[in-house]
């Protein structure tokens, strides 16, 4: 509506990169009105951020029903494959949907650890008490083997405000070696307060978490963050044991 003011618009909460903004070019001297895209905008900034369109999730999590931190013993020998499959048990923290991705060929995928072995894989998929890896853990320089423990946590960036950090590791070709992301985080719980948390590559500390809290249960909270990359890597945490939707998107990245 031409003759409405600005503050009787319908604010639109969650406009796309390819909406439009109004504004005038050159001001103080000859202005013009002119027309911009919110891509075009938000990458003007400093000149570092790019905004970045994909349909793939960043990550999404399997409906997680325990504690972001799990820890097992591999029962058998995995299998010698180019996806070698892990059978699990003797489980002391979490569940298998601690590690559960909710699809395949998302961004980023969480890291498994064999801290008998020194080393780690990264989760394809998990189920029942199989987890199906990235690579043939059997050809490794210390093969993975029966009785050795395995862990999505470990203290790079270790634990705080009752959240234990499990890495997630870009695996999206566009944002290898970048800076910085921005990210959607969306959280629902069926228990109000419940948090999900981002986190640097680095030492734990409530001051740099990037945390989404579901303010009413069941219900869906969104909330945008920036956090930095580094080693392609960054944090993932939650509290609680009733999370019903764990869903990261990417927005744009920091070269």
């Amino acid at each position: 509506m031409a003759d409405a003011k600005l503050t009787a618009l319908t604010e639109d909460t969650t406009p796309s990169t390819s909406g439009l903004l109004y504004y005038v070019d050159d001001p103080t001297g000859s202005p013009v009105s002119r027309k911009a895209t919110i891509a075009n905008v938000l990458a003007l900034g400093t000149g570092k951020l790019t905004p970045y369109t994909n349909a793939a999730n960043f990550y999404r999590h399997a409906n997680p029903t325990a504690t972001s931190r799990f820890d097992a013993l591999i029962n058998g020998t995995p299998t010698s494959a180019a996806n070698s499959v892990v059978t699990f048990d003797t489980v002391t923290n979490g569940n298998v949907t601690s590690i559960t991705p909710a699809a395949t060929g998302q961004l980023a995928q969480m890291r498994l650890y064999n801290t008998t072995r020194g080393d780690y894989a990264l989760i394809v998929s998990a189920t029942g008490a199989t987890v199906t890896l990235d690579r043939n853990v059997r050809t490794l320089a210390n093969p993975w083997a029966d009785n050795d423990a395995i862990t999505n946590y470990q203290t790079n960036i270790g634990n705080v405000d009752g959240r234990y950090y499990a890495e997630l590791e870009v695996t999206d070709a566009t944002l290898l070696g970048k800076s910085a992301l921005m990210l959607d985080v969306s959280c629902r719980s069926d228990t109000a307060g419940d948090t999900i948390s981002l986190h640097p590559f680095e030492a734990a500390a409530s001051s740099k978490s990037q945390n989404a809290a579901a303010l009413v249960a069941a219900l869906t909270t969104t909330r945008t963050v920036y956090v930095s990359l580094t080693s392609n890597v960054i944090g993932l945490g939650w509290t609680g044991t009733s999370i019903t939707a764990l869903i990261i998107k990417i927005e744009g990245y920091v070269t």
